[in-house]
């Protein structure tokens, strides 16, 4: 490891370089918002009926890479993306119709920077669906609705299925779900979609922001089923627990190959949300098991037996001192492919769970995925004033299992001679509602001290330590 003078120097030096034309734009742009006193909303503006609802966001990223962390790549990277996504509801009796339109662009890529659906997906339907509410169905004092169409999916703690809020585009799925929810706190839910694939694929036309309808392959199904049990199961203690278990199936189609995964997917999680002056804590468990295939190749025609696993454990502590601070400690473990060559697939997969709760920010970075990773962190979360909040996050990555691959980089040492550590990453966020509930600015970034792993892999870059920076405005309306 390098002497930690130099580390530093690099660090503020390289890294976190402000932009200065960037931040003159950000002030001018708060300048100009910072005298409203009330949120602005549309739908106080256009004096709609009570049965109609309009909202929305937009969002303008800026991001920067320096030193590339991916096999093949070098230098730096930049992008400036926009996100605008609209929901329109019609509400009626027991039935609300929805339509939500999602705009997601870049500006100013560099000619070599990756740019993925991910990022891109320019005027296109996120949402459309009819959903049903019904009382008192199952059992008195409950709801429940039923909703058919596409839609985005939240469950759980997020990290197997999400609507991504970082990432500049959404997953989003057709089929329906039926959600069920008694007063004493239990949840009962189902679901059954064909995941919509996001158009255009082609990094020319991605560059271009050209449009593109996306679709449903019904060569790929995924479906759930998730209980989260009544709050009478920890009486006093505000502890909470749910099971759930997730299915996916899918086939090469003509549009696309995949890994042929039919994979069922079984977990658990205890936790108990933070309170002040309390400890909270956070247990979950998952194991996975099917059929699956190393690659994407269409010759690739070999399935594998596929059984995986992920934990994860926090225990955290807020203080009832001035900034209200959460200080936490936290470890995940996701399976590695412990042998290449023994015809088992022992990844795990996150199917589809957001990223950035845990390991820091996506878009153009993102390192680390839940796959062949065990991750130590600590976490300082801070609340200066009622509209300022703010974290420092230090995490460890090691390769669960060292003859696999560093995913997200696509490093791999299939003899395992470069040893496990990846490296250590430093992690920083400021959020600050310039206008509550309407404007928010945020300030973010990533250091990646790396380590033996990350440097020696045979297919290593060679590239100095990543270093990442983001800065965004988001507007509610």
């Amino acid at each position: 490891m390098r002497p930690g003078s130099i580390r530093t120097a690099h660090f503020v030096n390289r890294g976190f370089r402000l932009k200065p034309l960037l931040w003159v734009v950000l002030g001018l742009m708060m300048i100009g918002t910072a005298a409203a006193e009330d949120p602005w909303r549309i739908n106080s503006a256009l004096s709609l009926p009570e049965s109609i609802s309009i909202s929305g966001q937009h969002r303008t990223r800026y991001e920067t890479v320096d030193e590339q962390f991916r096999a093949g790549r070098s230098g730096d990277d930049q992008i400036l993306v926009f996100r605008t996504n609209i929901l329109a509801k019609l509400m009626l009796q027991n039935w609300t119709f929805g339509l939500e339109v999602l705009d997601a662009r870049q500006a100013h890529a560099k000619d070599d920077t990756p740019v993925t659906n991910n990022i891109v997906n320019p005027l296109d339907v996120l949402q459309l669906f009819a959903q049903w509410r019904v009382d008192h169905l199952i059992s008195e004092n409950s709801i429940s609705s039923f909703k058919v169409g596409r839609f985005t999916i939240d469950v759980g703690s997020r990290r197997l299925i999400a609507r991504t809020l970082f990432r500049n585009t959404f997953n989003a799925f057709t089929g329906f779900d039926w959600q069920w929810q008694s007063t004493s706190g239990a949840r009962l839910r189902t679901f059954y979609t064909f995941p919509v694939d996001r158009l255009p694929r082609e990094r020319r036309r991605l560059i271009d922001n050209r449009s593109q309808g996306d679709d449903q392959d019904t060569e790929v199904k995924f479906w759930g089923l998730y209980y989260g049990f009544s709050n009478k199961i920890f009486p006093g203690s505000r502890a909470k627990a749910e099971l759930y278990y997730f299915g996916l199936n899918e086939n090469d189609s003509n549009s696309r190959p995949t890994r042929n995964r039919d994979l069922h997917t079984v977990g658990g999680r205890w936790y108990k949300l933070p309170q002040v002056n309390r400890f909270d804590f956070q247990f979950e468990t998952v194991i996975q098991f099917g059929e699956s295939r190393s690659t994407t190749d269409a010759n690739d025609n070999e399935d594998l037996d596929h059984f995986a696993h992920f934990h994860r454990v926090e225990l955290g502590y807020q203080y009832a001192t001035r900034w209200s601070p959460r200080l936490s400690a936290q470890l995940d473990f996701a399976s590695g492919d412990d042998d290449p060559d023994d015809g088992d697939n022992n990844r795990f997969d996150t199917l589809y769970g957001a990223r950035r709760l845990d390991f820091g920010p996506v878009g153009i970075y993102g390192p680390f995925a839940r796959a062949n990773l065990i991750s130590p962190g600590i976490r300082l979360q801070i609340k200066p004033s009622a509209h300022t909040s703010a974290f420092l996050a230090h995490r460890g990555y090691w390769l669960a299992s060292k003859k696999d691959a560093w995913t997200v980089a696509g490093v791999r040492d299939p003899e395992g001679d470069s040893g496990s550590y990846i490296g250590q990453q430093l992690e920083f966020r400021v959020r600050w509602e310039v206008v509550p509930q309407s404007l928010r600015l945020e300030v973010g970034g990533a250091y990646l001290f790396k380590g033996s792993f990350a440097d020696n892999a045979p297919n290593a870059n060679g590239e100095g330590d990543p270093n990442y920076m983001y800065s965004q405005l988001l507007f509610t309306f």
